[in-house]
């Protein structure tokens, strides 16, 4: 290949380039500091000692406020370190990103960048940079500019720095609100508008416990535990009148840019570490009263890893293993949320009370992670659901199913929350083509082992097992075959890559697709031949290959316009 070709495919950086990218951003903050000078802060976070250096105290005002159990100078050098600087008020500029913009996730992960040792993420909302050495347990924070941030990182500063500090210690942020009773706690789960915070803020405003809402850590050895974080909790701004204690002993940070007020709470009125035995997730009922109902662990795993998923870079098999860990511990309920605030918490302090013994489940080891990437283009929500509903009756414990979405199909986003199964939703701003959509999803997705699919396709009972069975037998190949129905003859040429299972190392190994090749199967044959893989029968899994996609289609209008400006030209 090209010697350009690491750069145009994508391939993975070493392990020395992503040690030197780390070592430059942390010789950024050095030179900032020398500049302006050092203050520094230390927390105690989940009962971890960890020290905030700030380059100056253009960052303190925007990002300490938020952060809970800040402590006295450690005697002591605490066990992690986190650097904070901006560019505005140092006058020193970040390094030059290691990678293209298109290798950023939404996430913020990076592809390529995903060192053991080294950690880095870019936040596009803040424009933010984080970086980590976790083996030494030094990690860097930077922004452009201390001022103009998204209302989420006033209210959770920090949030992937945190995330990968805890993981180190046996904790995991958790995207969660707790409430309790003495040392009666519970987890309140959900996606974003079930429910979560209004109910959590109900219990404080009636003299409930509260711990902390939206982001927390948990840990399940050798007692499940919920830690405070952050002093916050969000709100809708027209619900604020309901909440007339709450709103009246804390500072109240509404901006533009967010669709949530946000509490900035009195820490005297918090708990800083509950006992967690159950997890509640609120429905919103409409009716006065407060009713509770059965929970599936899966449903509860599901609300969880969500939003999880797409908020924390890095996050992976590991986090859902805690996930999974943590709904079949707890006893989980359904709560019917009812509109009389008073009742709801006295329903939740009632259930407190009476909450089941925690279980201690034996789990078999998790199967590996298996993502499916679908390119859709039409508003075709019937489909979508299908395909949903066929793949969670694979009852496969580590599926998922990335969407990737342009055009019409963009107005599906709010149709995944109600699909079955684990389901995600990436939307492309700009044109696409099935390639950079794929390639996006190799980005984008969990799971070491990946499948390209149609909106048609089907798998057999059982074939997501077979898959992973045949991976973990061969574990030296890349790719896997099942035994293929297709649609057409033709379907079999425009497709060479249907019904084939292929390691996210590879990708990391050989590059991505090549976008630029646009016509049916030319792309999947050039990855092919690139990667020189042998595909691997396995005869035991049936997957039916639906009709060919309709052809792309063609803005006449647009072409026109472009060919006109060509003629103007000189």
């Amino acid at each position: 290949m090209p010697p350009d070709s690491r750069l145009l495919f994508g391939q993975a950086s070493s392990e020395a380039e992503q040690a030197e990218f780390f070592d430059r951003v942390r010789e950024g903050f050095l030179s900032a500091s020398s500049r302006t000078g050092e203050v520094l802060r230390d927390y105690c976070v989940a009962g971890i000692p960890v020290r905030l250096r700030f380059a100056g105290d253009a960052l303190m005002a925007p990002l300490l406020p938020a952060l809970a159990n800040p402590q006295p100078a450690a005697a002591v050098a605490p066990k992690y370190e986190i650097c904070l600087w901006d560019s505005e008020s140092t006058g020193v500029s970040m390094t030059p990103c290691p990678r293209s913009h298109k290798d950023f996730t939404a996430c913020g992960n990076i592809w390529g960048f995903d060192s053991p040792r080294y950690r880095s993420a870019y936040q596009w909302s803040e424009n933010s940079l984080s970086a980590m050495d976790r083996e030494t347990g030094s990690a860097v924070f930077w922004l452009p500019r201390p001022d103009r941030l998204p209302t989420w990182t006033l209210a959770a500063p920090l949030r992937t720095l945190l995330h990968w500090i805890m993981e180190l210690n046996g904790r995991q942020l958790v995207h969660a609100a707790a409430i309790g009773a003495g040392d009666n706690g519970a987890l309140l789960v959900g996606r974003s508008g079930a429910g979560k915070s209004s109910t959590a803020l109900a219990c404080l405003e009636h003299g409930l416990d509260f711990l902390s809402d939206d982001y927390l850590a948990v840990a399940l050895d050798p007692e499940p535990v919920a830690y405070r974080l952050f002093n916050t909790a969000k709100v809708d701004p027209g619900a604020l009148h309901l909440y007339p204690g709450t709103a009246q002993s804390s500072r109240v940070v509404m901006a533009p840019d967010c669709e949530k007020a946000v509490f900035f709470l009195d820490p005297a009125r918090l708990r800083n570490c509950l006992p967690i035995r159950q997890t509640l997730k609120p429905r919103v009922a409409g009716a006065p009263d407060t009713s509770f109902g059965p929970a599936a662990a899966r449903e509860i795993e599901h609300a969880l890893a969500g939003e999880m998923l797409t908020h924390l870079p890095h996050a992976g098999a590991h986090t859902l293993d805690f996930l999974e860990r943590m709904s079949l511990q707890l006893p989980a309920s359904t709560v019917h949320a009812g509109t009389d605030r008073a009742r709801l918490a006295s329903a939740i302090r009632s259930a407190l009370g009476h909450a089941p013994a925690h279980r201690v489940n034996a789990l078999p080891a998790a199967p590996p992670a298996i993502s499916m990437v679908v390119y859709c283009r039409d508003d075709d929500r019937a489909a979508l659901r299908a395909l949903a509903e066929s793949i969670a009756a694979q009852d496969y414990r580590r599926a998922e199913l990335m969407a990737i979405a342009e055009g019409e199909a963009v107005r599906m986003e709010d149709e995944v929350a109600r699909l079955p199964g684990n389901v995600r939703f990436s939307r492309c701003d700009r044109p696409a083509n099935k390639p950079a959509a794929w390639n996006r999803g190799v980005r984008e997705t969990l799971g070491e082992l990946l499948l390209f699919i149609e909106m048609e396709d089907r798998l057999g009972c059982g074939a997501l097992a077979a898959f992973a069975a045949a991976s973990q037998h061969d574990p030296d190949s890349s790719v896997f075959r099942a035994e293929v129905q297709f649609h057409s003859p033709e379907e079999s040429l425009r497709r060479p890559l249907a019904g084939a299972l292929i390691r996210r190392d590879a990708f990391r190994k050989h590059g991505l697709f090549d976008a630029r090749l646009a016509s049916a199967g030319s792309t999947e044959r050039e990855w092919l031949a690139r990667t020189a893989a042998n595909i691997n029968a396995c005869p035991a899994i049936l997957f039916r290959a639906g009709p060919a996609p309709a052809a792309p289609r063609v803005d006449l209008a647009a072409i026109k316009q472009q060919l006109d400006r060509q003629r103007q030209r000189p």
